[in-house]
């Protein structure tokens, strides 16, 4: 009779974890269908970067042909690339990716430029709710061994990733760049920043911080 009963309590505990999730199931979707609007979203307006580069370089009198004869693939920020196959995919482009988003935009605060002005607060606070919905999933992770492994290796992805968007700390191009007043920072100082930060929040939620080194293609 005890071990019927306990049976029972088991079979109860396992229809509650499935009707848990079943109940969770159309909430995560919505999620993961916002994501890749955003994903999208974001590969849309790097393209429009592209164009208005290449409209500035033309009225600069820098020829423009290298980019405009490439194809899109082949201009594309190395990060989206890279598919994203899984839930903690989702959770580690979030949490990483879209923080470098916040710093880029970041550079264009106060700039004058008065439509970019207007609008930027709004879009970083964008970001923040992204890099904030990463933070939870992978919380979420954590909680079971097999899910913080799942999430490390995500995050052992895309941190390398993130640390190369800043790009190459000698840039030859920072300096005209901060004296137009497109960036306030310098390519290594705006990713020390991103780093300090990163780490923490990474420590934080109890994974590992990835080697700074391995991975990497600027530096």
């Amino acid at each position: 009779m005890n071990i019927l009963k306990a049976d029972e309590k088991r079979l109860r505990q396992t229809v509650a974890t499935y009707e848990r999730r079943v109940e969770n199931t159309p909430k995560q979707e919505q999620e993961l269908q916002k994501l890749t609007r955003d994903y999208d979203a974001i590969k849309d307006f790097y393209s429009s970067l592209l164009k208005r580069h290449e409209e500035f370089a033309q009225a600069l009198g820098r020829p423009a042909d290298d980019l405009i004869h490439k194809d899109p693939e082949d201009r594309m920020v190395d990060v989206f690339r890279h598919s994203m196959d899984t839930w903690e995919d989702f959770g580690a482009f979030s949490f990483l990716i879209d923080r470098v988003g916040r710093y880029q935009l970041e550079e264009f605060e106060g700039c004058s430029y008065v439509p970019v002005r207007v609008v930027l607060p709004r879009v970083i606070e964008e970001e923040k709710g992204h890099v904030k919905f990463g933070e939870l999933k992978l919380g979420d992770l954590v909680n079971t061994p097999e899910g913080k492994q799942r999430g490390q290796t995500a995050i052992n992805k895309y941190y390398p990733m993130a640390l190369d968007m800043f790009g190459r700390s000698d840039s030859k191009r920072t300096e005209r760049f901060i004296y137009w007043g497109i960036k306030r920072r310098h390519n290594a100082r705006a990713r020390e920043d991103y780093i300090r930060e990163v780490d923490a929040a990474i420590a934080a939620l109890g994974y590992d911080v990835p080697d700074k080194t391995t991975g990497r293609k600027f530096f």
